[in-house]
């Protein structure tokens, strides 16, 4: 395979194919999803090389470039939809919610996060990795760094203490998810002022399934409403 640093150096986008990296076609709405994937964990899995070769400006160019090509996929294969706009009903998501996957924490783009050097695939494996800083048990942050599937990543620190800091860091890494993802940012313009909810079984981060509704539930749908008002 050719350099992963001459790669993100170049400015074009290249895509793992035949188990080579090759330019990508102008048009990528119809290339395989799995062909997205599979580029992303390489990136990912050789983050080292990257970081080591290009500058940071020249990894965030191509992050932007990546991830506008990899979603504006997912949205015209129909895996993901945009929001409705206009409408102010409260926007219930997930990761099992086709709509709105976006919007929760397993959805996987690549997200830079310069101040910490590494590349990571998913906020999840940010947020992960963080707690196990906190709790001083690094053995387990290269794992997660690595780690594709977003489920597996929360498995691996679903032993670690919520920080005190947990809401800041979280913060911190949505506003890296939707700046280095153009797609995103309009999808979360086009929310409008719905209220964003996570609807999953955690009362702390979101609503457990909707039958919590408090000042200390909904901690990422807060989050995100915040994230919004900057765009």
């Amino acid at each position: 395979m050719a350099s992963l640093g001459s790669i993100v150096n170049s400015g074009k986008l290249h895509l793992v194919q035949h188990e080579k990296w090759v330019v990508a076609p102008k048009e990528t709405n119809k290339i395989s999803l799995d062909v997205f994937a599979r580029s992303a964990q390489e990136l990912v899995s050789h983050q080292s090389e990257i970081l080591s070769a290009a500058s940071p400006a020249q990894i965030l160019q191509y992050i932007q470039l990546f991830n506008t090509a990899w979603t504006t996929a997912k949205l015209a294969q129909n895996k993901i939809s945009a929001s409705p706009k206009g409408n102010n009903k409260p926007i219930q998501f997930s990761s099992f919610s086709k709509q709105y996957s976006w919007l929760s924490n397993f959805f996987q783009t690549l997200i830079f996060d310069e101040s910490k050097g590494r590349i990571l695939s998913h906020v999840e494996g940010g947020y992960v990795a963080f707690k196990a800083e906190q709790a001083e048990e690094r053995e387990f942050i290269e794992g997660v760094i690595q780690e594709f599937d977003p489920a597996t990543a929360k498995a691996i620190g679903s032993h670690l203490e919520r920080p005190k800091t947990a809401i800041d860091e979280m913060y911190r890494l949505e506003v890296l998810k939707f700046a280095q993802n153009p797609v995103l940012t309009n999808l979360l313009k086009n929310s409008g002022t719905a209220p964003l909810e996570e609807y999953t079984s955690d009362s702390f981060w979101g609503t457990a399934h909707g039958t919590i509704r408090s000042d200390e539930s909904n901690q990422l749908g807060r989050i995100l409403e915040l994230v919004r008002a900057t765009l």
